[in-house]
């Protein structure tokens, strides 16, 4: 890992961050285009990100994660879903 550059994980910063459920189902579609484009390594890293957000149960993390790496629709459902069961 000496020689592992994260210079990449600006994207997150920039176009891939969300601070709760509601900020990332807002913003699903151009995330997950975005992420599909990613290479392992940067999946990865996203993926510790995802998991590592306070401001969210598990449940919805797990949520987040299989839309995010399937094309299933009902992935997609599960989010919409979630949102309106946490109104």
């Amino acid at each position: 890992m000496d020689n592992f550059d994260f210079q990449f994980c600006k994207f997150i910063d920039y176009n891939m961050s969300y601070l709760t459920y509601a900020d990332f189902c807002n913003k699903c579609a151009l995330i997950k285009k975005m992420f599909q484009e990613l290479n392992y390594y940067q999946k990865r890293f996203y993926k510790w990100y995802v998991y590592a957000n306070i401001n969210m149960g598990m449940n919805y993390k797990n949520t987040i994660w299989q839309y995010l790496n399937f094309d299933d629709k009902e992935y997609y459902l599960n989010l919409l879903h979630l949102i309106t069961k946490k109104k």
